[in-house]
């Protein structure tokens, strides 16, 4: 057992010893007690080190964000639901034009009951009818019925089948505008970590600037003036630095609420690829594919449309007389004027009408005319907002471009001016207000052509927004777009 023990020490040892020679550390213990000691250290290590790769996630990109929001919202449970409920009301209304079938047993005690009286002649026989009811009625019964002509039956089925598209067409618009959150809050947290990046480097600089200002005026070779110019940009810095990490912080939580979780992940990618993506709407609104009427928005209102127009219909058709068919077969006591427990076969046409309502069924058809014609021009005038939206969107995009393409050439002047600056005072010529200024002007250059490309990545957000998608469209080979 001591061997055991002495064995398994050693193996331990050995391992820590490994892994610490790794890590540049030698660890020289000898005793048992440092043995003891030593295998301790390489379980909570080795738990440490499990724990770290257990805690690192895989970084998330933009589409991986996409789809977990849409698989973990509750909002599109809800949508997925309420599609459930208009498919339960259209096969409910498919159920009208089947057959209905129905059991039932009853018992029916009653008084008085059903006699045979015959008159009495005189001087003839006196009869005595027999028995033909009783106080206790029971029955067995099957009834199937069936509705042959009812013309309203057609506009019911037809209406419910609107309100699936509808509600299809809800999800859908569910789905694009928390797409739409996710594109916001992602982009959001890669331009303030750029930013962050942005200043935090910047900052570097700038403090060796400071002290190096510090040096100089120490030896005599600066002045106060520069001094203060070093760490106004230090202390300019470190504000931006600070709005940058809050800013980051905020859309990272945004972002993790979207998703559904509470810890997010690193973030994957750069503003200039999700700012560089061809135009999903670059078709223009002439072209069928992307017309607005196509929008999952402008589509929920049309099924409305369309749905009023049908249960109109079928309210005006409730004028026609309705055609049924009933055939029943059972047992029945007492039955056929005999107390007696035994077969009754029944059959009916039934043609019912109702010819006077006080105004109720014409009423109906008005108010599904009337809502027909409310959703037709909330369609319309959704079709008519969207194609405003989407001439913002392209003059947005358009805006972003021009302040992308002015950042970069204004960085590349800037980057020149600074070294001029910097030769111009080792040259003897110069100031550090020159030197200061283009510092100043690069930092605010570079945090610009990261603002431009936020501005163009929610450019592009916002279009897939107004065209009720969750990702851009996909071009297949035909030259199409799915």
């Amino acid at each position: 057992m001591a061997r055991d023990d002495m064995a398994r020490d050693d193996g331990c040892l050995r391992g820590l010893t490994e892994c610490y020679r790794t890590l540049g550390v030698t660890i020289p213990s000898q005793t048992r007690c440092e043995r003891n000691v030593a295998g301790a250290l390489l379980g909570v290590t080795l738990a440490y080190l499990n724990t770290t790769v257990a805690w690192a996630a895989p970084p998330l990109t933009l589409d991986q964000a996409v789809e977990q929001a849409l698989a973990r919202a509750p909002e599109l449970r809800a949508a997925t639901l309420a599609r459930a409920e208009a498919e339960a009301r259209l096969a409910q209304t498919q159920t009208a034009a089947w057959p209905r079938a129905m059991a039932e047993a009853s018992y029916t005690p009653h008084w008085p009951i059903n006699a045979i009286r015959l008159p009495q002649t005189p001087g003839g026989p006196t009869l005595t009818p027999r028995p033909v009811d009783d106080v206790h009625r029971y029955q067995l019964s099957l009834s199937v019925t069936e509705r042959l002509v009812d013309l309203s039956r057609g506009g019911r089925e037809a209406a419910a089948r609107e309100g699936v598209r509808q509600s299809e067409a809800a999800g859908e618009l569910a789905a694009a505008r928390l797409a739409y959150g996710v594109r916001v809050a992602f982009c959001g947290t890669l331009f303030a970590r750029e930013v962050a990046r942005i200043a935090g480097d910047a900052l570097t600089q700038a403090r060796r600037e400071a002290q190096r200002a510090e040096l100089r005026l120490t030896a005599g070779a600066g002045t106060q003036v520069g001094l203060a110019q070093a760490r106004g940009r230090v202390a300019e810095l470190e504000a931006e630095l600070r709005r940058a990490e809050v800013q980051q912080l905020r859309q990272r939580r945004v972002l993790a609420n979207l998703l559904g979780v509470t810890t997010l992940p690193p973030l994957s990618g750069r503003l200039e690829l999700l700012a560089g993506a061809e135009p999903a709407g670059g078709a223009g609104p002439a072209s069928p594919a992307l017309s607005p009427e196509g929008t999952p928005a402008v589509r929920q209102l049309r099924a409305a449309q369309r749905s009023a127009v049908h249960a109109a219909r079928s309210q005006a058709r409730t004028f026609v007389p309705i055609l049924s068919l009933a055939a029943s077969a059972g047992l029945r006591y007492p039955r056929a004027l005999a107390l007696e427990f035994g077969p009754v076969l029944e059959g009916a046409a039934v043609l019912s009408w109702e010819a006077f309502d006080s105004g109720l069924r014409r009423a109906r058809v008005r108010e599904g005319e009337a809502q027909a014609l409310r959703f037709g021009a909330q369609a319309e005038a959704t079709a008519r907002e969207l194609e405003r939206e989407l001439i913002e969107v392209e003059a947005r995009a358009a805006s972003a471009a021009a302040d992308l393409v002015s950042a970069r050439e204004t960085l590349r002047q800037n980057e020149l001016y600074l070294r001029v600056a910097r030769a111009a005072v080792e040259a003897g010529t110069g100031t550090e207000l020159d030197v200061h200024q283009a510092q100043l002007a690069l930092d605010r250059t570079r945090i610009a052509i990261q603002r431009a490309l936020l501005e163009a990545a929610l450019a592009e957000a916002q279009r897939l927004l107004v065209w009720g998608r969750t990702r851009p469209p996909v071009a297949d080979e035909a030259g199409g777009e799915r």
